[in-house]
């Protein structure tokens, strides 16, 4: 078949007198004008589209329901800078867990854990 467009149907770069380097001499034909104009706006609405999808991937997710800590609550605790309630119960369960009676089980209430009496593992596990 026939090409879409000729070669005479181009921009036309060229030399103009008391200019440096080439320039644009004469633009595009209609048809080639209409055809950069649309590929970029299939660009365009590609780029537009792949946004739009992390948006909707992003609304629909359940990990954006999270409420995750802030800070390095066992790190803070491992080094004594601040006193941490949380990292100092996480290590009270630990030593429960692997058999150490030197706390009871009453001292570590509710405030530990969920409102069932679960409470986070070292390793981020439910343990009841």
């Amino acid at each position: 078949g026939e090409p879409f467009y000729g070669p005479d149907d181009g921009d036309e770069w060229g030399t103009l007198p008391g200019v440096k380097g080439k320039t644009l001499v004469d633009t595009a034909t209609l048809k080639v004008k209409l055809l950069k104009v649309g590929s970029y706006s299939c660009e365009v609405l590609s780029g537009l589209s792949l946004i739009a999808s992390h948006l909707v991937i992003w609304y629909h997710c359940e990990e954006r329901l999270y409420d995750l800590p802030e800070e390095l609550d066992q790190l803070k605790s491992r080094l004594n800078l601040v006193p941490n309630r949380k990292a100092r119960d996480l290590e009270r369960n630990r030593t429960l867990l692997d058999g150490d009676s030197s706390d009871s089980a009453e001292e570590s209430g509710p405030e530990s854990g969920d409102s069932e009496g679960h409470s986070e593992g070292s390793q981020g596990r439910l343990v009841e």
